[in-house]
């Protein structure tokens, strides 16, 4: 997603899109829910697309 978006990933060791043990307070702060719909789309995109990093049974798995 951060390639996608045009992010310099060059100094990303690894990438890690989940969050784990947020309270609303931090949630409010990372502001991660903010265009959600943007966010979604672009997975969906991600996933779908003909040249997908995701293997075929995870393309497979998402019927959208």
């Amino acid at each position: 997603m951060l390639q996608e978006e045009s992010f310099n990933t060059s100094k990303c060791d690894v990438f890690n899109t989940g969050i784990i043990g947020a309270n609303k307070y931090w949630l409010d702060q990372l502001d991660y829910f903010n265009e959600f719909d943007k966010t979604l789309k672009l997975m969906k995109y991600l996933i779908t697309e003909k040249h997908s990093m995701y293997p075929k049974y995870i393309q497979n798995m998402c019927k959208f």
